[in-house]
């Protein structure tokens, strides 16, 4: 059948072009010249367009005044050849509103889309359930950002989908970054034991951090990183540690067992307990020992250096202490017979005075208890030349 060809030649409306209705073809409007432009409305006066499917629901619209192109429900955009090009064949991607969510479809499994191609790329902006509630893509920064409070969810929790929080949730408040379990005890993993990953945890500083070395299974505190245990929360092999830190440290620390007295040593429990003192200056030691309160603390005195003037001394902080025990001394008489000392009720001083009452070989030595309120108790060897004498006295 021929063509019926309607030519429009006034007032330059399809001057040159073609309507071309054919009773066995397409309908087509024709351009005389390449690249000429169809035009519905001026921008003043501009039409309404409905363009139906293959049901009166199923249509989409372009409203001119609102400026809408609009798809009804389960009206479909659709891209790429598909299996077949042209009309009656779905395309490679289908984007459509169902009437209750918006699916983007692919005719294919791992189809991929794209934002932007590395060059020229997309801000965005992903909204929850206010204005303050939103995940942002800042393609310059490269920076995926949740707002406060908005939430990364893990796992299907009481039910898949919207409306149910996961198994985890990690999230900043604003103050703190909290990461969230919906049930008690839930395992955090990291790593799988074949393939881990070593971790570190910064203090103040770079050099500050806690290792954790997944190939040599140790974990480390470096730089100035500590440890701190509450008292009492200490186990090891799930046996609690009854001793404090300043117990602990007077009873394995080797590295300060031997203190100088000097002159004069204020001794305490924490700097001195369980050590090694020395009696170590030429014009005399005077130790004056902290008040007794049985704590159990024990002080070892030794005479290191010989004094060659004044004495040796150890003696109470207060007149309400008193030192209680026995020394003996090794003796310079022609029977080398050893004597011992018993102290009075009221002593509360041990002088070594460099003859008669000690101070005379090197390696002597007096220790001393902290029994009881008020009460240190003492033993002792020491060497003497002459009339040996008491070492006790009452002077403080």
């Amino acid at each position: 059948m021929s063509s019926n060809i309607l030519r429009l030649w006034t007032a330059g409306i399809m001057q040159g072009h073609k309507l071309d209705l054919k009773s066995t073809d397409v309908p087509k409007l024709l351009p005389a010249v390449d690249d000429t432009m169809f035009q519905l409305g001026d921008g003043t006066n501009s039409w309404d367009v409905k363009v139906l499917g293959s049901a009166a629901a199923n249509y989409f619209t372009w409203d001119a005044s609102a400026n809408d192109l609009k798809f009804e429900d389960s009206v479909s955009l659709m891209f790429g050849t598909g299996a077949t090009a042209g009309v009656g064949t779905a395309g490679d991607v289908e984007i459509r509103w169902d009437g209750t969510d918006l699916d983007v479809l692919g005719a294919a499994n791992n189809l991929i889309i794209k934002w932007g191609n590395g060059t020229n790329s997309f801000d965005q902006w992903w909204y929850g359930s206010a204005a303050a509630n939103y995940i942002s893509w800042d393609a310059s920064a490269n920076d995926l950002k949740f707002e406060d409070s908005v939430s990364l969810m893990f796992g299907t929790g009481a039910g898949a989908g919207p409306g149910n929080a996961g198994d985890v949730e990690i999230r900043w408040d604003a103050t703190d970054l909290d990461v969230l379990v919906a049930v008690d005890d839930t395992v955090i993993k990291f790593g799988n034991g074949t393939l881990s990953a070593d971790l570190w945890w910064y203090g103040n500083t770079a050099s500050d951090y806690v290792l954790i070395d997944a190939s040599a299974n140790e974990m480390s505190l470096q730089g100035a990183m500590t440890l701190d245990v509450p008292a009492g929360q200490l186990q090891i092999a799930n046996a609690a540690v009854d001793s404090t830190a300043a117990e602990l440290n007077r009873g394995t620390d080797v590295s300060s067992r031997l203190v100088a007295a000097g002159a004069a040593l204020s001794v305490t429990v924490a700097a001195h307990a369980d050590r090694e003192i020395m009696l170590d200056t030429l014009a005399g030691s005077t130790c004056t020992l902290p008040a007794a309160t049985g704590t159990g603390a024990r002080f070892t005195f030794r005479v290191s250096v010989l004094a060659t003037s004044n004495s040796h001394i150890i003696k109470v902080a207060d007149a309400s202490d008193i030192i209680q025990g026995l020394i003996f001394t090794a003796s310079d008489d022609a029977t080398n017979v050893p004597k011992v000392f018993q102290s009075g009720d009221s002593d509360d001083t041990i002088t070594l005075n460099r003859t008669t009452t000690g101070s005379v070989e090197r390696g002597e030595w007096i220790e001393v208890i902290d029994a009881a309120t008020d009460l240190w108790l003492c033993r002792g060897m020491t060497a003497s030349t002459g009339t040996e004498a008491t070492p006790f006295s009452a002077t403080v």
